[in-house]
């Protein structure tokens, strides 16, 4: 329905439920994923990943205090290892665009943000629209449901 190839998808949340959830609707539209509790775990699989094409991850994963990476430090981390320059990035949360930190520099390697909650369409056209973006596409979409 979207691409004729199968995406390569890490997702990270701290809620299993959600995880689980997106993982179906991703894995349903032929896409392969790889699902991650937690930032810690998710930079380890994604430092071990051969290849990935999209990034899916909670804005608000840590709440303070934290002794862990946050979500910032993922997106970070992929801003500054030349490998990932083409991995789309989407932040979902419950906030809309309009809220969420733009001090962070590393805010400009986020492709596409997703408000809470979102139909499996919409998640679907995000992880599309991010893929896209990563290739030269140069529009950012925010997705929220009326």
């Amino acid at each position: 329905m979207y691409l004729a190839a199968q995406l390569r998808i890490l997702c990270i949340d701290d809620h299993q439920d959600k995880l689980k959830v997106m993982g179906s609707i991703l894995r349903r539209a032929g896409h392969q994923v790889h699902l991650a509790l937690g930032t810690e775990r998710g930079l380890r699989l994604l430092q071990e990943l051969p290849s990935l094409d999209v990034l899916l991850i909670n804005h608000r994963l840590s709440a303070p205090p934290t002794t862990g990476p946050t979500e910032m430090d993922v997106v970070t981390f992929l801003a500054t290892h030349r490998r990932y320059d083409s991995v789309g990035v989407v932040f979902h949360s419950p906030l809309d665009e309009s809220d969420l930190p733009v001090e962070h520099q590393q805010w400009q390697r986020v492709d596409v943000c997703l408000s809470l909650p979102f139909e499996p369409v919409e998640l679907l056209d995000a992880v599309f629209t991010a893929y896209m973006l990563r290739r030269g596409f140069q529009h950012r979409v925010t997705y929220t449901v009326s």
